[in-house]
């Protein structure tokens, strides 16, 4: 429902889903592109 009301809002989103429970390996994994993602657009 989240990715859904987002996207219906129009706004920038990334939603991944994994195996499992969740964990701080999977969300360790995400972090450093989701990161470069987000301040992707980011001026100095």
């Amino acid at each position: 429902q989240m990715a859904a009301a987002l996207k219906h809002m129009n706004w920038d989103y990334r939603f991944v889903f994994g195996k499992g429970k969740h964990n701080l390996r999977h969300g360790g994994t995400l972090l450093p592109e989701a990161l470069r993602w987000l301040w992707a657009d980011h001026q100095n």
